[in-house]
């Protein structure tokens, strides 16, 4: 085999190695967006079924009231789950 011919082959293997990796990265990425999301779930969801345990009734308004300012106008969905959360601490 000649040197040309070896080289092309192992700029060949590096190329494939270097889809491997990306390909490896790309899935781990992934895997990490997924985990952190379902964290987020499972924290929100005790913290909404447990808040009394840590906050008073007005600091759950208070914090529900942070957390919709955080939200785009443009996310009707969120805000209105934001706002049927509020009434429940105001008893509208």
């Amino acid at each position: 085999m000649s040197q040309k011919q070896e080289l092309s082959k192992l700029e060949e293997q590096i190329k494939v190695l270097q889809n491997r990796k990306k390909l490896l990265e790309q899935k781990n990425k992934v895997k990490q967006r997924k985990m952190l999301t379902k964290q987020k779930i499972l924290i929100g969801g005790y913290f909404l079924n447990n808040f009394d345990k840590y906050l008073p009734q007005d600091g759950m308004l208070s914090f529900v009231n942070d957390v919709a300012s955080t939200i785009s106008k443009t996310r009707k969905a969120d805000i209105d789950a934001i706002n049927d959360l509020k009434n429940k601490f105001t008893g509208s």
